[in-house]
């Protein structure tokens, strides 16, 4: 007999193979992970893994789907409760709140060494139904920050790409790389974003 699941049992079991998903991304890897030890995680069986996700990789796409959005909420609200920043204090606070949300949960590496294989098990449809690269989560990021930009765009992504895969190296730096990084994005931020008095430059 099939084994059916509750609305309740079904969004409980959701969160936690996201969970397991993620604990297993920021150690050990999507490669080294299979579907038995994430069902297993979840407490579930390992066909009732393929009722929630048809692969390993769609539950890692969706975790990380899920990752993208904890950081924009946990940002929006940092930056809602300082409404009357400056431009440049806004972004770097917006900035400095994402790199230590994602330092609570270190997915950087995953997302830099592993999600190009994931992209290439994952059918077309699926991946433009749900996929948001790191080049659309800078943008986004950009966006939600609400500040106008004295460089392109793709200048002000690549900026912020760097700084943030600089993470995975926090370990080897040590303990003055929170002072590090905040200088900077504070710098960086000084560099790419306008005050609001001040004249565009060209795009």
């Amino acid at each position: 007999m099939a084994i059916s699941f509750t609305p309740k049992e079904r969004h409980g079991i959701v969160n936690a193979l996201r969970k397991a998903a993620h604990k297993r991304a920021a150690t050990v890897g999507m490669r080294k992970t299979t579907v038995e030890e994430l069902a297993l995680d979840a407490g579930i069986s390992k066909g009732a893994f393929y009722k929630f996700y048809d692969s390993k990789e769609h539950l890692f796409l969706d975790m990380l789907e899920q990752w993208y959005q904890q950081i924009y909420d946990g940002t929006a609200k940092v930056l809602a409760k300082h409404p009357g920043l400056p431009p440049r204090q806004r972004a770097a606070l917006a900035m400095k709140t994402a790199w230590r949300l994602i330092l609570e949960q270190p997915l950087m590496r995953f997302c830099r060494d592993e999600v190009p294989l994931m992209l290439r098990k994952l059918p077309e449809n699926l991946l433009n139904e749900h996929y948001q690269s790191m080049d659309d989560f800078i943008h986004r990021f950009i966006e939600r920050s609400n500040v106008s930009l004295a460089v392109s765009e793709c200048e002000a992504s690549a900026t912020v790409k760097i700084l943030f895969y600089s993470l995975v190296l926090a370990p080897e730096v040590g303990d003055c790389f929170a002072q590090a990084m905040d200088g900077l994005v504070d710098g960086a931020c000084k560099l790419m974003v306008r005050d609001e008095d001040a004249t565009p430059q060209n795009q």
